[in-house]
């Protein structure tokens, strides 16, 4: 709802028609969305998923353990 307000009070307006820019600004949203969701998601379902199993006994030793582990990409 909010892009479809700034795509109307821009230029882009004017230069694309709106039965082509409204559903052009909802794919926008929603791709930005997953993108931001699967950032979340994705990492709390890999401990979820670990707790379950029984990998780790509970979400504090699976962040220390998997941070000691697995999060240290500078090398």
């Amino acid at each position: 709802m909010h892009l479809s307000r700034v795509a109307q009070n821009s230029t882009l307006l004017q230069r694309v028609p709106s039965r082509v820019l409204n559903p052009a600004m909802d794919f926008l949203s929603s791709s930005i969305s997953t993108f931001i969701c699967s950032i979340i998601s994705t990492p709390q379902m890999v401990l979820t998923d670990r707790i379950m199993a029984g990998v780790y006994e509970h979400f504090l030793q699976a962040i220390c353990w998997i941070y000691k582990t697995e999060g240290n990409w500078t090398n």
